[in-house]
């Protein structure tokens, strides 16, 4: 590969794209924006969404409940039943019951993190008089419309509520499977993420929880961080549902001692800080990441993030750059420009590391990991460029692409590993280059070689190219792209879509099922082969196998480092990035 004089790569210098930058890949926000209304604590009302018991008509899965919330009347079929009260260390709730699971939605996580608690770790909410109906979501965090329908417009800081699926009966305390979603950190909300599969079809618990995000979750400025010590809050407050799980999932049926966390994008992405912050030791005990490796990513350091964070408050007119202007922002004037706070930072504190380090020296949480990618991922951001700009990407252009994103000296190296007449578009060799060495493909397999010397590890790719999609068609197909995959595990999700997606046909329900069942069985014990299903091995340096998740029969392969080019990508990443220290 072609060096620069000095002996080291030419470093991209623009469209660098990773994880957790999905949100500057998004090039159009939705200007619309609507107050979150409602102070009931049994009336809860999302921003741009409004989803509960009294609306499961237009929620996947569920049934319309009459006489409760609004619209109920006395119209529409039988209310769903109800589920006991579970006392919870907050007050006392009741849920609903469907399919044999027990639902509670919309639980207070922590107080709502207005005036004086914004940009202050999470704290405790006031306990409650009475039982409490959890029956609808909560407000969503403060976000823009981005990414398509992947996300909904909302401008509710009151935003910190939990989610919990439950079986309806259980004899024994059972695992338990936190989700912390995606949405490159900018949006996203856990509601939408029905977690009825997984707890039909392992006798599992689901949790799911809101955090902050964009600025009001990733924003440092040197008047709010403590030195450091009071940054990252939408990582502190998934550290927090953490703690929230420990202290009460026992209450719903839980184990406290068997906890996986699972996410997918910037959900596996937080599924690392979990991982390589001394902050999050023994809160879990199994992690599942779901194409989120940035292996090669280097946390912004403390500095720069302020810096940053200065800039932000300067052009918001708090040219004092004090906390008390920064708090008196409204909620409008921070979203306009507030989704380029997209990242934790390495603080010293919450995380004192990058992924590289942690995972090569063993400096971090040493529980067992199952950890994979799709096999079309970076096809959704292309695709989601033309969706936003119109422009399809021409043959004319493709070498000028690779450049801006690898670097004039590296990009004819990539050429020749990716020629346009080996795909059927331009689009979809600029995806497959960009995705196997600029994005997370490349970095799951060595996540995997590293975190595999001390702990069991499982990798896996996803390849079901017919999966149905959210964004709407673009001139190429989008294959096995990233996303794909949540729909398999968690029952008819759609994203922020009012409509729903296609079914899945019977292969595809059937590959379902079995990603179900190798997901909840590895939240069981550390190990997802269940007896009825294909052998998934062990992950080991010296065979790299991973198991092909496909429609058909899931296979074990080992040429995932030849049809990604990985070899190569090791290279090119090794010299950007230098030695550990």
């Amino acid at each position: 590969m072609k060096k620069r004089s000095n002996g080291s790569l030419a470093r991209p210098t623009a469209l660098v794209v990773v994880l957790a930058g999905l949100a500057a890949a998004a090039a159009v926000v939705g200007a619309a924006q609507s107050e979150a209304h409602g102070n009931s604590p049994n009336d809860r009302h999302d921003n741009g969404r409004h989803y509960g018991w009294a609306d499961w008509n237009k929620w996947p899965g569920h049934d319309y409940g009459h006489g409760h919330g609004h619209g109920g009347g006395n119209h529409g079929p039988k209310p769903l039943p109800r589920t006991d009260v579970v006392q919870t260390e907050y007050g006392a709730v009741k849920g609903f019951i469907k399919d044999d699971v027990r639902t509670f939605l919309g639980m207070p996580l922590a107080a709502p993190p207005v005036g004086d608690l914004r940009w202050r770790p999470p704290v405790k909410p006031a306990k409650w008089r009475g039982v409490r109906d959890a029956v609808e979501y909560g407000s969503m965090c403060a976000q823009n419309k981005r990414l398509l329908d992947f996300g909904a417009p909302s401008t509710s800081e009151d935003c910190l509520y939990i989610n919990v699926f439950a079986p309806a009966k259980s004899p024994r305390k059972r695992p338990v499977m936190v989700w912390i979603h995606g949405g490159g950190h900018t949006v996203g909300a856990g509601d939408g993420h029905d977690g009825s599969a997984l707890v039909q079809g392992n006798d599992v618990l689901v949790v799911t929880f809101n955090y902050r995000l964009n600025a009001f979750g990733f924003l440092v400025h040197p008047a709010l961080d403590g030195s450091g010590k009071t940054t990252n809050y939408g990582f502190l407050d998934q550290t927090f549902a953490l703690k929230w799980v420990q202290r009460n999932i026992a209450a719903f049926g839980g184990d406290p001692d068997n906890v996986t966390i699972f996410g997918e994008s910037a959900g596996g992405i937080a599924v690392l800080y979990q991982l390589i912050s001394p902050k999050s030791k023994g809160l879990f005990h199994r992690a599942i990441i779901e194409s989120g490796s940035v292996f090669w990513r280097k946390l912004p350091t403390l500095a720069t993030a302020e810096t940053a964070g200065m800039n932000f408050a300067a052009s918001l007119g708090c040219t004092d750059q004090s906390a008390a202007c920064l708090r008196n922002l409204s909620v409008q004037q921070i979203l306009s420009i507030g989704d380029q706070f997209n990242t934790a930072v390495n603080d010293g504190y919450t995380l004192n590391m990058n992924y590289r380090e942690a995972f090569e020296t063993g400096r971090f949480n040493r529980v067992p990991i199952l950890n994979g990618v799709n096999r079309d991922e970076y096809r959704w951001f292309t695709a989601l460029s033309e969706v936003n700009s119109g422009h399809v990407v021409t043959a004319d252009e493709y070498s000028e692409r690779l450049e801006a994103v690898f670097g004039v000296e590296a990009a004819p190296s990539v050429e020749r590993l990716y020629p346009l007449h080996k795909y059927g578009s331009p689009s979809e060799a600029l995806s497959a280059a960009v995705g196997d060495g600029n994005f997370v493909i490349c970095g799951s397999r060595n996540l995997n070689q590293a975190a595999s010397k001390y702990v069991p590890v499982y990798g896996y790719e996803f390849t079901d190219r017919n999966s149905p999609q959210v964004f709407p068609p673009v001139s190429f197909p989008y294959g096995a792209a990233h996303t794909s995959e949540i729909q398999y595990i968690f029952r008819n999700y759609r994203g922020a879509r009012v409509e729903p997606l296609p079914p899945l046909s019977r292969a595809q329900q059937e590959l379902s099922k079995q990603m179900v069942a190798y997901w909840g069985t590895f939240a069981e014990n550390g190990d997802p082969n269940v007896r009825s299903q294909p052998r998934w091995p062990r992950y080991a340096k010296r065979d790299d196998r991973v198991m092909e998740l496909r429609t058909g029969a899931p296979r074990v392969i080992s040429d995932f480092a030849k049809v990604h080019h990985c070899e190569f990508w090791d290279d090119y990443n090794l010299d950007l990035s230098g030695p550990i220290n």
